[in-house]
């Protein structure tokens, strides 16, 4: 638990330091969609679950999909990117800001 604890600390840092403008992947200890969804509302926009792929095979990839899309549902989110970085805006009393325009998109 302490180390999952200072995982979540970890990711939530990187994304208040950057403002949410980096990609952050959160890696290790994913074990269930709980583990997921907490490292995506500390801040990250992905989370890799090698080890995970190790021990169970593709199987482990449909479970914590099932999971977080559970988990998504009952606590009435609408989507996984709405969720990201939430724990961190709910710390600081920001809210989420708005989607920012993509720097690739020829302008009209």
């Amino acid at each position: 638990e302490e180390s999952r604890r200072m995982h979540r600390e970890l990711v939530s840092e990187a994304f208040q330091r950057t403002k949410g403008d980096v990609v952050i992947i959160a890696s290790g200890g994913m074990r269930h969609g709980r583990d997921a969804l907490d490292a995506v509302e500390a801040g990250a926009n992905a989370v890799q679950i090698s080890s995970l792929l190790l021990a169970e095979g593709p199987r482990a990839c449909r479970r914590i999909k099932d999971d977080l899309a559970q988990l998504l549902m009952q606590e009435g989110h609408k989507n996984l990117e709405s969720v990201v970085g939430a724990a961190v805006h709910r710390q600081t009393g920001r809210i989420k800001p708005k989607k920012k325009r993509n720097p690739w998109k020829h302008k009209i």
